[in-house]
């Protein structure tokens, strides 16, 4: 049977074998295919298409002799695909994400996961990867934190005025720990007292306080009257200095020197947060 343009169909329910439709064909309402839809040609979609298939959607594309899967799906500008990628049936599959034409991500068929020229970014703070499948006996196994960085350490204490020549820290932050480095000296100080423990300040972190801290060690200083004090994080963001002498008595303020190049200390160390 063949409908042509500007033709129509009468009766009450018809019923037809083969259609040829030469021309448009428009619907005003639904259809419903009780069997398979097979379009030998392109088929131009100008709205959405919605699949409501049970248990959950699913969209099959197969090559002319219907032996392998595979398929794209672009996003509306043309420039990202999601690509199922099947060369043979021994070889395996593949799911690939392509942007631009270029190929960003792949999943593997064994359920590895690459990132291209690109990076894996976590968007949400407090999330990260999770490595719970090992089912160890620790409280975390969430990896949600690393970062690089740069911080300004300063000796601290009431009163004090320091003019430095050298002044540098850097730290790396792994999950909870803080690894850090600081070197430290001085071309002129005034003020500090005998009364108040000398600090190293502006950690990059507060410290989780004296039992989860666990931040102690020893730090190296040449041209200094402390020479070799050991350092000890009670909490916040401040080392505390104590004497090296084995007394465990405090470095005290105006131990410091004031002439030029005095007071270079350097230390490395790590703490947790």
């Amino acid at each position: 049977m063949t409908i042509k343009q500007n033709g129509g169909i009468f009766g009450r329910n018809p019923s037809f074998n083969d259609v040829t439709i030469e021309g448009e064909l428009t619907f005003d309402g639904d259809i419903d295919v009780n069997s398979d839809l097979k379009v030998s040609g392109d088929l131009e979609v100008l709205g959405d298409i919605t699949v409501n298939s049970s248990p959950f959607p699913e969209v099959i594309l197969k090559d002319a002799d219907l032996s392998n899967v595979y398929g794209r799906i672009y996003s509306a500008s043309g420039n990202t695909a999601i690509e199922s990628d099947v060369t043979n049936q021994q070889a395996g599959s593949s799911l690939i994400l392509t942007v631009d034409g270029d190929t960003k991500a792949q999943i593997s068929s064994g359920g590895n996961l690459t990132v291209y020229n690109g990076n894996l970014v976590i968007g949400t703070s407090g999330k990260g990867i999770d490595f719970s499948a090992t089912a160890g006996a620790g409280t975390s196994e969430l990896f949600d934190d690393y970062e690089e960085g740069t911080f300004t350490p300063t000796f601290s204490a009431t009163g004090l005025t320091v003019t430095y020549d050298s002044q540098f820290g850097g730290y790396t932050k792994i999950g909870n720990v803080v690894y850090f480095r600081i070197q430290l000296g001085t071309d002129a100080v005034s003020g500090g007292s005998g009364a108040e423990t000398l600090r190293i300040s502006g950690l990059p972190f507060s410290a989780g306080g004296v039992s989860a801290s666990s931040g102690f060690g020893l730090a190296y200083g040449a041209a200094t009257s402390f020479a070799d004090a050991k350092w000890f994080i009670n909490s916040g963001t401040s080392l505390l200095l104590y004497a090296g002498d084995g007394t465990a008595g405090s470095v005290f303020s105006d131990w410091l020197g004031t002439g030029v190049n005095s007071n270079r200390i350097y230390l490395t160390g790590h703490y947790h947060v």
